[in-house]
């Protein structure tokens, strides 16, 4: 699938394509968690999150970035982890409530819910790569 794709980006868009696997895990345990449940949404996205990065770690510590499974690769996924959770918090928790008056409950959970996966997916990508690369030597 990636073939085509210069070799320079493939580690993006792998990454990219791990995370739209992570963020529809996450987004449905949210989804679940806050509407039928009825659980906060800061504990529903906290543990959609969580549930998202075990995924992602699962599948791209090793193809993307190219370390082993180790408690160092583990600690650098790990702080990015609770960068990304706290960004993802603020962005969905301060997006629905300045949007539900004007656009009710649902969108404004969505719209949150997206904004907080794709600020933090930028912000997450650059901090990892750039991490391994200063850890391991290599330029990803």
């Amino acid at each position: 699938m990636l073939k085509h794709v210069p070799e320079r980006y493939r580690g993006f868009f792998r990454y990219l394509l791990f995370s739209f696997y992570a963020a529809i895990w996450d987004s449905a345990t949210v989804w679940v968690l806050f509407t039928v449940f009825e659980f906060s949404i800061v504990l529903s996205n906290t543990a959609g999150v969580i549930m998202g990065f075990l995924l992602h770690y699962l599948l791209s510590s090793r193809s993307v970035f190219h370390t082993q499974y180790s408690l160092k690769g583990f600690v650098i996924y790990f702080l990015t982890f609770l960068i990304g959770l706290v960004a993802a918090n603020y962005i969905v928790w301060s997006v629905f409530y300045l949007a539900e008056p004007g656009f009710g409950h649902t969108v404004a959970f969505l719209f949150g819910k997206g904004l907080s996966i794709v600020i933090p997916f930028f912000l997450i990508f650059f901090m990892r790569r750039y991490l391994y690369s200063h850890h391991s030597g290599r330029k990803y």
